[in-house]
């Protein structure tokens, strides 16, 4: 006869403000993980761990968790700095014996040019005995960001050091570890986001157990993969617009002074067709042709079992520019007496009246990728210009004559607006921009001429909240994306940079948008 398996713990949820909320709606008292400035991990950081092997739980004894609970089997989660409420600064390894190790991030500190700390290891799970604990110190060789660094990764408003070393993500079994060198905005003012920022990465891979047990750490990712140089292509050369066929003569009638051919009356036409023309310099008129862009943020590390996997914000774009079409019309010819040389100069008898119109279209197809979210969108932009009526060579064209039309269609919504420009603004080309908004130092996607942005909410190691903000609309939550999940929330809370949020990977489940400090047990 088989002996029954021990079940353990059979309590899991939401964690929130010192309660452990259960899937009933019951709660009971539960400590929080460190939430402390330099933490080991951060509020709402969450990391699996898997046992191979184990069966699953059997009819019989889910039947015998208490009300509100449920047993797992072979699967736990390790909240932030917290397992089940144990602080363990670290992780658990599983060797491949079977025996499991606690690792335990000890003495960490961030000088000018490396970093130093040590792991206190020791055997878990185990009840009584010799823990065989023993420590390994490391040195890497890397320590306080440089201000250029910070501004990569958004984390340049600070009034004090806040560099440090945390665990950031951990694989299933614990055999390989993601640690981050990390900053954070920390002047006293909001909106600004005070989320830490990875700007370096390094890979823990950990081998053998007891005495010969190693961790080894090696650079993983640094802050040129983190916040890689953007690409962008457009079509070679400048140009500038030109009428080059006017004044045109269509008549000539001879002119006499005193009796004698003194020159010619020239009526001239003002026709002519308009054009880009290439210029040596450059201009602000738009090169028609194809513009490219890619813009790249790694935004975490996961793991694809043993493998790190890093989760990117991406943004690309392509954009045709139309080559457009301009006339410039008569409305009155111009007619000039032209002298002979010997006699006198030129006399402008009627200075003549045109009338320039003309325009082009732009198309754009613009495609943002944050972990497992995608969106694309498209936009347009019809230009046309109307001089009105001028005397040629005397008046000046208006400031802005030309009239953009610009036009934005996506799942996150869509709008159309208008503005005069200058003929040079003419035809802009569209895409999107990756950067950091300049209140909250958050990741910024704009689309170019769209009235649109979509921000990020770094909430943990794991999970990101996607907000928007289309037209004169307000800013909201979009929904939760991880590497391999999204997770709609619309409306569901207000996007703050002083809210928190958490993804539980064992039930898939995500909050977004709290007000206090959140994790999943």
């Amino acid at each position: 006869m088989t002996e029954p398996r021990v079940l353990f713990w059979p309590w899991h949820g939401l964690l929130y403000e010192n309660r452990l909320i259960l899937p009933n709606g019951q709660s009971r008292a539960h400590p929080m993980p460190d939430q402390s400035d330099f933490a080991v991990s951060n509020p709402g950081d969450t990391h699996l761990i898997r046992v191979a092997g184990v069966p699953p739980i059997t009819p019989e004894e889910a039947a015998q968790a208490p009300d509100g609970g449920e047993y797992w089997a072979g699967t736990a989660l390790l909240s932030g700095t917290d397992l089940y409420g144990q602080r363990l600064n670290g992780w658990i390894y599983q060797a491949p014996s079977g025996s499991n190790w606690w690792l335990r991030l000890e003495n960490l500190s961030v000088g000018a040019s490396s970093t130093t700390g040590r792991f206190r290891i020791r055997r878990f799970g185990v009840a009584g005995g010799d823990p065989g604990e023993f420590v390994q110190y490391f040195t890497l060789p890397y320590g306080a960001s440089s201000l250029f660094e910070r501004r990569q990764v958004g984390v340049d408003l600070r009034s004090a050091n806040s560099d440090r070393l945390q665990l950031h993500a951990v694989s299933a079994t614990g055999r390989h570890a993601v640690l981050a060198l990390t900053a954070a905005n920390n002047i006293a003012q909001r909106p600004l986001d005070q989320r830490p920022r990875a700007y370096r990465y390094y890979l823990a891979s950990v081998t053998g157990e007891g005495q010969e047990l190693l961790v080894a750490i090696t650079p993983l990712y640094g802050v040129d993969d983190i916040a890689p140089e953007s690409i962008t292509t457009r079509p070679p050369g400048y140009v500038t617009l030109r009428f080059t066929q006017a004044p045109t003569e269509i008549s000539r009638v001879p002119y006499e002074q005193n009796g004698q051919l003194a020159g010619y009356d020239v009526t001239y036409s003002l026709d002519s067709p308009g054009s880009l023309e290439p210029y040596a310099w450059t201009t602000e008129y738009t090169t028609p042709g194809t513009y490219t862009g890619l813009y790249r943020r790694m935004l975490s590390v996961d793991f694809d079992g043993e493998t790190p996997v890093p989760v990117w914000a991406q943004v690309s774009y392509t954009c045709e520019v139309e080559a457009p079409a301009f006339t410039q019309a008569t409305i009155e010819p111009r007619v000039v007496r032209e002298r002979f040389a010997s006699i006198g100069y030129d006399e402008v008898l009627v200075a003549g009246r045109y009338r320039s119109t003309g325009g082009g279209a732009v198309h754009a197809q613009i495609n943002v990728t944050v972990g497992a979210w995608s969106m694309s969108l498209q936009m347009e932009a019809t230009s046309e210009l109307d001089t009105g009526i001028l005397r040629y060579a005397v008046d000046s064209w208006p400031i802005a004559p030309a009239t953009n039309t610009y036009t934005l269609t996506s799942a996150l919504g869509g709008h159309s607006y208008a503005e005069a420009v200058r003929p040079e603004r003419m035809q802009p080309y569209l895409g999107a921009g990756l950067s950091h908004d300049g209140a909250t130092r958050q990741p910024l996607i704009s689309i170019y001429h769209g009235r649109t942005i979509i921000l990020l909410d770094l909430y943990s190691n794991n999970l990101v909240g996607v907000c928007a903000q289309v037209a004169d609309g307000p800013l909201v939550h979009v929904g939760a994306a991880t590497r391999l999940t999204f997770q709609s929330m619309a409306g569901e809370s207000t996007p703050s940079t002083a809210s928190y949020g958490s993804y539980n990977p064992v039930t898939g489940q995500a909050v977004i948008g709290a007000l206090n400090p959140v994790n999943w047990i």
